[in-house]
C-alpha cells in the first residue's frame, strides 16, 4: 500500500489548542471555518418553518433530532440563577452524528473589550444508547477554568419541527404578573422546555399583540403529542400562581395548529406551526430560497 500524503492543517485547525480551546477568543470555530462562505455566527441561516406553508420534497422525512431543554451554569460563585435564558435553536436540530457544539459563554462589563470570558470550547455530542430505547434526558458536560456548563438533551428517534406563537386575542396581560411559556412532549413528560420567563413582570409583546417568547422552536415525535403549558403569578412569589392553561396539540408534517387558552384576565391563541426539518442535502448558506 502506497504511503498516504500528510494533509496540511486548516486555519481552523491550526488555530485550535488543547482540550477544544482556541488562541483567539475573540474567534470560534463557525467564524474560523465557515463565516466566509455562510455569514456570521450571529446570522440565521436557514430559518424554521421551511415547508409549514410550501410542497414538501420528496426528499424531505422525519428524522433524529437533538432536543436541548436547558444550560446550566455550575460552580459559579454569587449567581442566584444557573440556567442560561435559552434564544435558540432557531429551527429543529437533525442529529447527524457527531453534533458538533460550540460555546462561547461570556460576562458583559462596561465595555466589549473588558468582557470576562467563562468558558470558550468545542465538544462534540455523540449518541451512544440504542435508538430502540425511549427518549430520556442527558447531561452533557463542558469544562473551562472558569465556569462548568451542563447541557440538558435528548434524543428524538423521529421527529418534526414545531415553531409556537403566543397571541393575545382578547383582554391584556397585568404588568404585575410574571409570565411563563413552557412546552412539553408526551414521550419526555417531566422535561419543561422554557419558551419565556419574563421573570419580574410586564410580558413583551409585538405591534400584533403577540408574545416575543425567548424561545420558540422544539421537537416533536410525528405520533407523540406536545403540549404548551402558560403560567400568570406574582412577580415577588412565582409560586403564588394566578392562572395557568394547557394546550395540546398532535403533530403534523406541516401546516398550522391552534389553541385557545383562557387565563380569565386574558385569552391566548397558541399556534403551532409544523415543518419536516430541513434536508441535510439542501444547499444552506447566506441566502435562502
Amino acid at each position: 500500500m502506497g504511503q498516504e500524503k500528510a494533509r496540511a492543517p486548516t486555519a481552523c485547525e491550526r488555530r485550535r489548542t488543547d482540550g477544544g480551546r482556541f488562541e483567539d477568543e475573540n474567534m470560534g470555530t463557525w467564524e474560523l471555518c465557515y463565516a466566509s462562505d455562510y455569514g456570521s455566527f450571529e446570522d440565521i441561516t436557514v430559518p424554521s418553518m421551511r415547508y409549514t406553508f410550501r410542497p414538501i420534497p420528496k426528499h424531505a422525512i422525519c428524522q433524529s433530532g437533538l432536543q436541548f431543554f436547558s444550560v446550566k451554569v455550575a460552580q459559579l460563585k454569587r449567581r442566584k440563577d444557573p440556567f442560561l435564558q435559552l434564544t435558540g435553536p432557531s429551527r429543529a436540530v437533525v442529529l447527524i452524528d457527531p453534533v458538533t457544539i460550540e460555546v462561547q459563554l461570556k460576562a458583559k462589563c462596561k465595555t466589549e473589550s473588558e468582557d470576562k470570558v467563562l468558558n470558550f470550547s468545542v465538544f462534540e455530542y455523540r449518541h451512544q444508547a440504542s435508538f430502540e430505547e425511549p427518549p430520556f434526558i442527558t447531561t452533557i458536560y463542558t469544562r473551562c477554568k472558569r465556569s462548568k456548563l451542563e447541557f440538558a438533551v435528548a434524543l428524538l428517534v423521529q421527529s418534526v419541527e414545531a415553531t409556537v406563537c403566543v397571541r393575545v386575542v382578547r383582554g391584556s396581560w397585568p404588568d404585575h404578573f410574571r409570565g411563563r411559556v413552557m412546552s412539553r412532549t408526551a414521550s419526555i413528560s417531566h422535561g419543561a422546555i422554557l419558551l419565556l420567563d419574563s421573570r419580574y413582570g410586564r410580558m413583551n409583546f409585538n405591534k400584533h399583540g403577540v408574545i416575543e417568547l425567548s424561545r420558540c422552536v422544539v421537537s416533536v415525535e410525528p405520533g407523540g403529542q406536545l403540549k404548551v403549558d402558560v403560567v400568570a403569578s406574582q412577580v415577588d412569589d412565582d409560586r403564588n400562581v394566578v392562572a395557568q392553561g394547557l394546550v395540546d396539540f398532535r403533530p403534523k408534517m406541516a401546516g398550522v395548529s391552534h389553541g385557545i387558552c383562557d387565563l380569565g384576565f386574558c385569552v391566548l391563541r397558541i399556534s403551532v406551526l409544523w415543518s419536516l426539518p430541513c434536508h441535510v442535502g439542501e444547499h444552506v448558506g447566506r441566502l435562502t430560497k
